[in-house]
């Protein structure tokens, strides 16, 4: 590491070894980063605008509610950092490597992303209005939320990207590659899909009377009785595929799709792919399923299956307490507002998953994969999370009380208002973890050093 470092505003500070230092809350406004190794640092709420960090490595980095106005990333290696509600407005990030980034609800107004590899990154809620996303790389980024109205993603390759309810109003989309992308409930008016690559993409409660599809090819596009195309536009003849009743669904790509609640009686799904699909509350009465891989589809009691179905034979995982999850793949899943409580969760790859409002109360969720996770408002009374990874997971307003978190990774965690008392976090990593308004007692165990009231936290 720089010893006797000038961290200060326009700091010259170019191919240093910086790996893990802490410059949390520091001004360093056009300081000049180029080259340097970052890896690890923590930056949470630096004003770093107009700062230069192009070629630095900053993977793993914290950059939390730092202020990035007008910084220059270009070629920058942010893979893994965590941006949560960093202002990135007007930021040059051309060419930056950033999967697997996690920059909920951050600012990237007018932001310049040509070329970007954001693949598997989390941008759920972010501002990226008027950005330039030209030929980036967004393969199973997670855009659900967020704004891109004017929105440059020409030449962009989208395959399996996540936008539902995302505002793509007036974006610029042509010869973007969107197969397999779910675009369910998205804003589009104005947007050009111009010569778009719209294979098997999830369309369904969509709006694209206002919308240019000349050219697009949506072979495979599904769609339902909510989505309205515009008027030149016939969906069958284009090969889109509409959900419903008696559909004709053979050999179809439902790999990972929402059907929760879907009336697909009498449908046609021979050797259609649901494998992690989501059937809870759907019926499925009278519905052909010879060939239908299923494996890893959630149901729950409420789903309906042809009679003589054989659920076990099938694989699929049935929201229920007595069912194990424990080891099995579940990330992205949608378990919002269950009632899973002892459910076993050990070991279980959870990354991502929305447990919001959740009942979980004494889970099994030991050694478990929650990066990312939501769990806002659930419920988790003497849950077992011990060394669970729990990095950059949301639980703010969640119970907690007599849970056993310790040697957790939870950093980066958003614990704002969470019920802590009686819960024990020995040896559980906090670093970069926001505690503001969150309750203890003096039965919490803390890890050694870390001062609750410093941190925010409220003694009961």
């Amino acid at each position: 590491m720089m010893q006797n470092a000038d961290f200060g505003p326009g700091a010259d500070l170019s191919d240093g070894d910086l790996a893990g230092v802490d410059l949390t809350r520091r001004d360093l406004g056009g300081a000049n980063f180029h080259g340097s190794d970052l890896e690890g640092a923590i930056l949470a709420g630096a004003n770093l605008a107009g700062a230069r960090f192009g070629s630095a490595r900053l993977t793993d980095a914290d950059l939390s509610r730092s202020n990035l106005t007008g910084a220059v990333l270009q070629g920058a290696d942010l893979a893994d950092a965590y941006l949560h509600g960093a202002n990135l407005q007007r930021a040059d990030l051309d060419d930056a490597m950033a999967p697997r980034t996690l920059a909920p609800g951050a600012i990237l107004r007018h932001a310049s992303l040509r070329g970007a590899d954001l693949r598997d990154a989390n941008l759920q809620m972010t501002d990226l209005r008027d950005a330039d996303l030209a030929d980036a790389l967004l393969n199973d980024a997670h855009l659900d939320g967020a704004r891109l109205t004017g929105a440059v993603l020409r030449g962009a390759d989208m395959t399996g990207a996540r936008l539902s309810d995302a505002n793509l109003e007036n974006a610029a989309m042509r010869q973007a590659n969107l197969e397999n992308a779910r675009l369910r409930d998205a804003v589009l008016h104005g947007a050009v899909f111009l010569r778009a690559n719209l294979r098997g993409a999830d369309l369904c409660g969509s709006d694209l009377r206002q919308v240019d599809l000349q050219g697009a090819d949506l072979h495979g596009a599904l769609y339902d009785a909510d989505t309205h195309f515009p008027r030149r536009v016939d969906p069958v003849a284009e090969g889109a595929t509409q959900i419903g009743p008696t559909a004709d669904l053979t050999s179809a790509n439902l790999k990972g799709f929402d059907l929760h609640g879907r009336d697909l009686s009498r449908a046609d799904l021979r050797k259609a792919d649901l494998r992690g699909a989501y059937l809870q509350h759907a019926n499925l009465r009278d519905a052909q399923l010879d060939g239908a891989r299923l494996r890893g589809a959630i149901v729950d009691t409420r789903t309906r299956f042809p009679e003589g179905f054989d659920l076990k034979a099938s694989g699929v995982f049935a929201i229920h307490p007595k069912f194990s999850f424990a080891g099995r793949e579940l990330r992205w899943v949608n378990m919002r507002g269950v009632s899973l409580a002892s459910a076993q969760f050990s070991k279980a790859d959870l990354t991502g998953a929305d447990f919001s409002d959740a009942y979980l109360d004494g889970v099994d969720m030991r050694s478990a994969d929650l990066t990312a996770a939501l769990l806002r408002f659930a419920l988790l009374d003497a849950a077992n999370l011990s060394g669970a990874t729990m990095k950059g997971a949301v639980l703010d307003s969640a119970s907690l009380m007599d849970a056993n978190l310790s040697r957790a990774n939870l950093r980066w965690a958003d614990l704002t208002e969470a019920n802590l008392c009686r819960t024990n976090l020995e040896g559980a990593d906090l670093s970069g973890a926001w505690f503001r308004r969150a309750r203890y007692d003096k039965g919490t165990v803390f890890p050694d050093g870390f001062d609750a009231t410093k941190a925010g936290m409220i003694l009961t």
